[in-house]
């Protein structure tokens, strides 16, 4: 998934969120564009980079324990299905 992707189908489900998007130029793997979002106990960040890698992650800030956390070489298309399919489930909680 990349970060246009991202937009189109989590629209629905970020809208109960604060969200918060940066863009950073010459980043590790190319350009990034970092989305932070917070609701209740839950914060994260996912960032998509230019050359296709993707970091998610989450944090329950109540107790500062992580949820979930990965990072995503671009040829791992059926672990990135998988993490947004997580990501999806965290985020409707």
């Amino acid at each position: 998934m990349n970060f246009e992707s991202f937009k189109t189908e989590f629209k629905g489900i970020m809208s109960f969120y604060r969200v918060k998007h940066t863009f950073f130029e010459n980043g590790e793997f190319g350009d990034l564009n970092r989305i932070e979002f917070e609701y209740l106990e839950k914060c994260g960040t996912i960032d998509f980079w230019e050359l296709g890698w993707v970091e998610i992650h989450i944090i329950n800030y109540d107790d500062e324990k992580e949820i979930f956390h990965i990072l995503l070489e671009p040829n791992q298309e059926i672990e990135m299905e998988r993490a947004f399919e997580i990501l999806k489930n965290i985020l409707m909680r």
